[in-house]
């Protein structure tokens, strides 16, 4: 097996993974859930900083929520999401078709966005 052929299976092999790790969510109720389950989570966003960062503090609240015997430790990593980035290849589905992912915003989404988490 040649380099170039190693390099190809562990490309494929790594987008495969992203992909499978990947959701689509345009409903709050489906957004805290699959951020839980450490996926990336492709969702409609209005672009506005106070959503993104209404965003990042309800969906820590709903973790530890949901997240029996949680103990507050203040070294673990933030349990919100964060934006990590509007990607280049937009769905196909225009994200103005749906309003912003976060619970209670009525504005139209302005682009689908990645959320996740830093660990």
């Amino acid at each position: 097996m040649c380099i170039r052929d190693s390099h190809d299976a562990m490309l494929t092999k790594a987008r495969t993974a992203r992909a499978d790790q990947t959701k689509t969510i345009v409903d709050w109720t489906g957004f805290t859930p699959a951020l839980n389950e450490k996926c990336l989570i492709l969702a409609p966003w209005c672009g506005s900083m106070a959503c993104e960062d209404r965003i990042k503090v309800d969906s820590a609240d709903e973790s530890k929520a949901l997240i029996e015997g949680f103990e507050e430790d203040v070294k673990a990593p933030s349990m919100g999401a964060k934006s990590l980035c509007i990607p280049y290849a937009q769905p196909n589905e225009p994200a103005e078709s749906h309003n912003c992912i976060r619970n209670g915003c009525t504005e139209k989404a302005q682009s689908w966005v990645l959320w996740g988490r830093s660990y």
